[in-house]
């Protein structure tokens, strides 16, 4: 009879043990959605502000000089700004001295990039 309830609780187990493993691993999944969609818009916003980079570089290889602000390159270069999803800071302080560039996310505007 000890036998049984030994063999009873074996099986109980072994179709306990999975449920709960994958209960644990959709639990994990749920709870770290929020900080996988900030960690995204961080790097979306540096994706854009390499990308502003490159065509201020290439200005600068084909004119000699930085541009002197994003409307510049918009205008010049086809560069395509998206001022709902994102906020633009460009410094250019003169024409050969590489430009302050950074690109913010517009949900992430409270808390960082």
């Amino acid at each position: 009879m000890f036998e049984k309830r030994k063999k009873n609780r074996i099986k109980a187990i072994s179709r306990i043990l999975p449920l709960a493993i994958v209960f644990a691993v959709v639990a994990a999944v749920i709870v770290s959605l929020p900080s996988f969609g900030r960690e995204s818009g961080y790097i979306r916003a540096d994706a854009v502000e390499d990308t502003i980079r490159k065509y201020v570089i290439q200005c600068y290889a084909l004119e000699g000089s930085y541009p002197p602000g994003l409307d510049y390159l918009a205008k010049n270069y086809g560069l395509i700004l998206d001022d709902g999803r994102y906020v633009y800071y460009y410094d250019a302080f003169a024409a050969n001295i590489m430009p302050d560039i950074e690109v913010y996310s517009r949900r992430e505007e409270k808390g960082g990039k």
